[in-house]
């Protein structure tokens, strides 16, 4: 029998991780000095991670939004970090 409130702990625990995946990345993207990039429906301007559709800022979307976006964060960062390296 599923424990329901180890479940809602883990999905509580999940929405912070998810923001501070979006923060530290952005952070270490500004620190490595990232040029602009964009992959799919998010960019990083050079100081923060955004929706490219209007360009709000990712950390002030809603956690389901943020959620909804969390599986292109690897990929913008990965393209974003080739796009320093091998201009």
């Amino acid at each position: 029998m599923p424990n329901y409130s180890t479940i809602a702990s883990d999905l509580t625990a999940e929405s912070v991780d998810i923001l501070a995946a979006f923060t530290a990345a952005q952070a270490e993207l500004i620190t490595q000095g990232a040029p602009t990039t964009y992959f799919l429906e998010i960019y990083f301007d050079t100081s923060r991670i955004k929706r490219v559709f209007d360009d709000a800022r990712v950390d002030t979307l809603s956690e389901a939004e943020q959620l909804r976006l969390y599986p292109q964060l690897g990929g913008l960062f990965n393209l974003a970090m080739r796009n320093l390296l091998y201009p």
